[in-house]
């Protein structure tokens, strides 16, 4: 499901020259609205996190029942003036002015494991962008790990094979399997196999050395990057994972 398709665009709104995303029109679509939370949930169940905050309005219509879905709790992060204990707050910057959001001082406990519902729709604009200059015909993938569903559905690649089966570091693929892999690189011309920066295995390179003129492309693939990675956050981990594969697979 391309939930793109579900989004309307308004423009000149709030203010002229805004192209405003507006989702009213995917939250009333009970089957996409279910659709895009379960893909969102697929994406960071792994993460075993504690809690999700959402910054309103948007966070709380995708937070909520995200939360709802991995059974965890759900942090409201409101405006200034809207909460009624002892709050936090912090400025942001619009495209079209600047706000406060607040958060309660005991909403968040010391070591708990935080996940932000918030609105990636621009990141995911710019993520289109860089990807556009892969070709048609060059959108097919080899991976490490069965990770790259999502992505592949969401921009329009194609996984055509997968190193370790199961998605699992214990599992062994068979001598038949990667043979069989093997062929396949060989035969679509596949320039990179991706895999996953924190866990690369042994296997991937064995592979690649045996087919030969295949790079392996590192990315971030559910962890995020150190200080000065470029992926120090769920957005920057998107926008350079994207380039990175845009650089491998661009003519």
């Amino acid at each position: 499901m391309n939930f793109k398709d579900y989004i309307r665009v308004i423009p000149d709104f709030p203010q002229p020259g805004i192209r405003f995303k507006d989702i009213t029109t995917l939250l009333k679509d009970a089957e996409a609205y279910r659709k895009a939370v379960e893909a969102i949930a697929d994406q960071v169940r792994h993460l075993n996190i504690d809690l999700i905050a959402g910054p309103e309005a948007r966070g709380f219509v995708v937070g909520a029942p995200l939360a709802l879905m991995l059974g965890v709790g759900f942090v409201p992060i409101r405006k200034s003036g809207k909460l009624p204990g002892e709050t936090v707050e912090t400025s942001y910057d619009l495209e079209y002015g600047s706000d406060k959001l607040a958060i309660h001082k005991d909403a968040i406990q010391p070591g708990q494991r935080v996940l932000v519902a918030d609105d990636l729709l621009a990141t995911d604009a710019e993520v289109r962008e860089i990807l556009a200059a892969v070709p048609p015909e060059s959108r097919l993938l080899i991976t490490d790990h069965a990770a790259f569903g999502y992505f592949a559905r969401t921009y329009d690649f194609e996984v055509l094979g997968v190193v370790v089966p199961g998605g699992s570091t214990l599992a062994e693929p068979s001598s038949a399997e990667l043979a069989g892999l093997a062929q396949i690189i060989r035969d679509t011309g596949v320039r990179a196999i991706f895999a996953n920066k924190a866990d690369t295995t042994a296997l991937v390179d064995a592979l690649a050395a045996e087919v030969g003129q295949v790079e392996v492309v590192e990315l971030y693939v559910g962890t995020l990057g150190p200080e000065g990675s470029g992926a120090e956050d769920y957005a920057t981990m998107m926008l350079t994972n994207a380039r990175l594969i845009a650089a491998a697979l661009s003519e």
